[in-house]
C-alpha cells in the first residue's frame, strides 16, 4: 500500500471513529420505588409503585447532559413507565399482581388507601376517582358507592396509623423499615431501600422463625444502562 493510500485509509478510520459518538446512543435509567403497607391480624396488603424514567442520548452529547444536570438543568425523560405491584399475604399464601399505570407521571397512580366496609378504597384519577381493590384490579365506584363513601373526600388522608379499627397503615419509603405480624407466626418486613447505596426495595416474609422468603425486590438506581436493559425497562421504546 502506497503512503498516500495508507494516509487516506488512516484518515477514513479516524473519521469513522469520530462519527461513532454522534451516531450511537447511550442509555440512562432512573428507577425509584415506594408505597404503603396495610395489615391486620389476618392479612396484609402492599401497594408498591415503581417509577422509571429513561433518556436516550448520543454519546457525543452525554458530557453536556451530565454537566447541565450538575448545574440543576432538568430535562424531560424520553421514556417513562409506572408499575404498581400489589401483594396480598395471608396464612394461606401470597398473591401478586403487577399493574401498568395508565398515566406514567409520578404520583398519578391510586392513593389514599382506606379500609372500610370490607374493602380497600382509593383515589385513582386515571379511572375516575373513587375506586376499590377488587382482587386483581381497581374497580371504579358506582354512583351509589360514591354517595355512601362520601367520594374521594371520605378517604383516609393519614400517612400512617397503628391498630385503627383493627388495621395498621405505614408508608414504605427510602430508608424506612416496616414490620407487620399476622396470625400463625407470619412476620413481614418491608425495607424501602436506598438509592445512594443501590440497596433495593424489598419485602420479605418469615414463617414461625424460619428463613425469610423474598416476595418483592425492586432496584433503586440512577445511571448508565445497556440497550437490552433499557428496552426491558421500557418495552414501548423501539
Amino acid at each position: 500500500m502506497s503512503k498516500v493510500r495508507k494516509h487516506a485509509f488512516m484518515i477514513a478510520i479516524f473519521a469513522a471513529l469520530a462519527l461513532l459518538p454522534a451516531i450511537f446512543n447511550t442509555y440512562l435509567i432512573r428507577s425509584e420505588a415506594a408505597g404503603f403497607a396495610l395489615w391486620n391480624s389476618q392479612e396484609a396488603y402492599f401497594f408498591i409503585y415503581q417509577d422509571s424514567a429513561g433518556r436516550r442520548v448520543k454519546w457525543l452529547a452525554f458530557p453536556l447532559l451530565a454537566v447541565g444536570e450538575g448545574f440543576g438543568r432538568i430535562v424531560s425523560p424520553d421514556d417513562r413507565r409506572g408499575v404498581l405491584f400489589v401483594l396480598r399475604v395471608t396464612p394461606e399464601g401470597v398473591e401478586r399482581h403487577d399493574l401498568e399505570l395508565l398515566d406514567h407521571e409520578p404520583g398519578s397512580g391510586p392513593g389514599n388507601f382506606t379500609t372500610r366496609d370490607g374493602r380497600i378504597w382509593a383515589n385513582y384519577p386515571a379511572i375516575g376517582g373513587l375506586c376499590w381493590w377488587s382482587g386483581d384490579h381497581f374497580e371504579r365506584a358506582t354512583p351509589d358507592e360514591q354517595q355512601r363513601q362520601g367520594g374521594i373526600g371520605g378517604l383516609d388522608y393519614h400517612g400512617y396509623y397503628r391498630d385503627q379499627n383493627g388495621w395498621s397503615k405505614y408508608p414504605v419509603t427510602e430508608g424506612s423499615t416496616t414490620v407487620a405480624s399476622l396470625h400463625d407466626g407470619i412476620e413481614l418486613q418491608a425495607y424501602g431501600g436506598r438509592m445512594s447505596g443501590r440497596e433495593p426495595l424489598s419485602i420479605q416474609m418469615r414463617k414461625q422463625g424460619g428463613q425469610p422468603t423474598t416476595l418483592l425486590k425492586l432496584d433503586l438506581r440512577v445511571g448508565l444502562a445497556s440497550k437490552a436493559e433499557y428496552k426491558n425497562t421500557f418495552p414501548q421504546e423501539r
